[in-house]
């Protein structure tokens, strides 16, 4: 049994058999009655966990939802591999905005079958939306499906926690995300996009011609217009020729293109979140690095590129001091400063105000890697090269998000043995012919 000691003030000293060697811990009460229920209870938790800081199963039954929450990120920050700081984020708006919002107030031992069936049902209301400019539409099948992952993982854990003995999700239907077809463009559209992008490029080279033609034009300035209209189109161009990542084009530093091997190495990725603002994350999504061959044309432009923004660095004077990043912020905003890494969404958002301007079907930036997929696919390119170029280890995602090109594709090549067949019966035709002669 404890025994308790005062040592001054509001501190007593309790003693505890452990493991037949007597041992002791320090804390602070307002009386020794006080003292002696809490020693009382820490030698209980002693006796049921072995341990003084053990959780009981009283203590585990009185858990929140918002303390699952708490310990299911603890969790994933300290696993062997971590957590990426965008997929951290993400879980942690989806807990913030849709999980814990619902289940204020409930224990998770009180959460039953009832309760998560109550949940998804609420999920595919417009009133689960927490922007509210949208708040006539509901969540998209893929969301709640996101949402619904999330929720089911951290009851499995408070399983594995022994926190509750089942998980009530075991027992309700997953919600099912309709399959899509992917959204890219065909030959003609990618044709008809970079011809657009290099005749508005073309245009703003020579407007900046024009200011150079003008005393009260400085020529760093006008330099500065060469590069923004430049960069735009090496961006695009490098998303549609390498099938890249916007983080990965962002990423790239001058030595990592070798004009005379002409290849391209991508080997970091440039991201944003709200906690780290815009960072460099070195290695890719799906691997350390990838190597890729690139064309002549690309070549050509990226050479160019780099002669401009030689010639930008000269002609500021300073103010914009050379380094090795491919594309830098030229000027100061609230996300970074001149000569920084570029905040990647004004790629995004000029892309989105290109396409209103020129009429052109509406679709996200990362649906370009999306359409260099499509277009080598498509153009005879076998799933494993293809699947090299994207990055990925296996064959395994494109075959699952671009079946239905890779089927097409496996159909032309079952139907490439009908020449086989031809050649076969032309053989067999000939030597009846010569037989009856």
């Amino acid at each position: 049994m404890a025994s308790v000691k005062h040592m001054k003030d509001n501190k007593y000293r309790v003693y505890f058999c452990v493991n037949r060697k007597r041992t002791s811990k320090v804390i602070e009460a307002k009386s020794m009655k006080d003292a002696k229920r809490k020693a009382d209870g820490m030698e209980g938790k002693l006796a049921e966990t072995g341990r003084l800081d053990g959780e009981t199963k009283e203590e585990k039954n009185g858990l929140y939802i918002v303390d699952l929450a708490e310990r299911y990120m603890e969790y994933l920050r300290n696993k062997p591999k971590g957590i990426a700081e965008k997929t951290r984020q993400k879980y942690q708006d989806l807990l913030d905005n849709n999980i814990i919002p619902y289940f204020k107030g409930y224990k998770v031992a009180a959460i039953g079958v009832y309760e998560v069936e109550q949940f998804q049902s609420f999920l595919a209301t417009p009133e689960a939306r927490i922007k509210k400019k949208y708040s006539y539409q509901t969540y998209s099948q893929g969301t709640i499906s996101e949402i619904y992952k999330l929720f089911y993982a951290m009851m499995k854990k408070a399983v594995d926690w022994d926190i509750v003995e089942k998980n009530p999700c075991d027992k309700v239907e997953k919600p099912i995300v309709d399959k899509k077809d992917i959204i890219y463009y065909t030959d003609d559209q990618l044709v008809e996009l970079l011809d657009l992008i290099d005749k508005d490029t073309q245009a703003e080279l020579a407007r900046a011609d024009e200011m150079d033609k003008r005393i009260n034009f400085h020529p760093y300035t006008v330099q500065k217009i060469r590069i923004a209209a430049l960069g735009k189109q090496l961006i695009a161009n490098l998303a549609v020729k390498t099938a890249a990542r916007r983080g990965e084009i962002l990423g790239l530093h001058r030595e990592d293109i070798d004009l005379v091997e002409k290849t391209i190495h991508y080997q970091r990725e440039v991201l944003y979140t709200r906690t780290k603002d815009t960072y460099i994350k070195e290695g890719l999504k799906y691997g350390d690095s990838k190597l890729l061959y690139v064309n002549d044309s690309l070549i050509e432009m990226i050479s160019n590129y780099f002669y401009e923004l030689d010639k930008l660095f000269e002609l500021s004077d300073g103010v914009l001091k050379p380094n090795n990043l491919l594309f830098m912020t030229l000027k100061n905003n609230k996300k970074s400063k001149i000569g920084d890494i570029m905040f990647p969404d004004p790629v995004s958002e000029w892309f989105k105000l290109f396409l209103e301007m020129h009429k052109l079907p509406p679709i996200t930036f990362h649906k370009l890697r999306t359409s260099s997929l499509c277009y080598l696919l498509n153009n005879g390119m076998s799933i494993f090269d293809t699947a090299k170029i994207a990055g990925h280890s296996s064959t395994q995602t494109l075959e699952k998000y671009y079946a239905q090109i890779y089927k097409k594709n496996k159909k032309i090549a079952a139907n490439k043995f009908d020449k086989l067949d031809d050649m076969v019966r032309k053989v067999g035709e000939s030597k009846i012919i010569s037989i009856c002669a």
